[in-house]
């Protein structure tokens, strides 16, 4: 099971001799692993190609990076897709380059600043005496009734 700990991920040995065997990084071994399996290896290709791949400037098809990457996880083979995403990372580098390519800023932001979340918008009502009297029963809520749906998605959720 890859889900929690990468290193419960059984992966095929790198050659002896290869750079990833050598250095032993999981994230080169879990994309090498991907890399080998046709399934695996068609599904990342295809939302590198949709998230990362060249855009007209200032846009890109933020609909379907979406999709392909939803796609993958779907239908990518676990043990090596939860290896991918899960892999430990020896550094900031690492860590970095596993974000860019499992969070693409394609994908997750968008023109412009971020919307607010839900404990922002409570924060900044909080901090104001008008909407603290009129509208923070409403806000808090919402956040606690959010919050709630949160947990109890994480509480049905098994691990493959």
């Amino acid at each position: 099971m890859c889900v929690r700990h990468a290193s419960n991920c059984s992966l095929p040995a790198a050659p002896p001799g290869s750079p990833s065997s050598a250095a032993r990084n999981r994230c080169v071994d879990a994309a090498e692993a991907c890399t080998a399996d046709t399934r695996c290896r068609r599904l990342r290709t295809a939302y590198v190609a949709q998230c990362l791949g060249p855009a007209s400037p200032g846009s890109c098809p933020r609909a379907r990076c979406r999709r392909a990457l939803r796609r993958f996880f779907a239908r990518g083979p676990p043990p090596l897709t939860h290896a991918l995403l899960f892999c430990p990372c020896g550094g900031p580098a690492c860590a970095e380059r596993r974000r860019q390519t499992f969070v693409p800023s394609c994908a997750f932001s968008g023109p412009g600043a971020a919307p607010p979340s839900c404990l922002a918008s409570l924060e900044a009502c909080e901090r104001s005496r008008v909407c603290r009297h009129r509208r923070h029963p409403q806000l808090r809520g919402q956040c606690e009734r959010a919050c709630g749906t949160l947990v109890r998605l994480r509480s049905q959720w098994k691990p493959a």
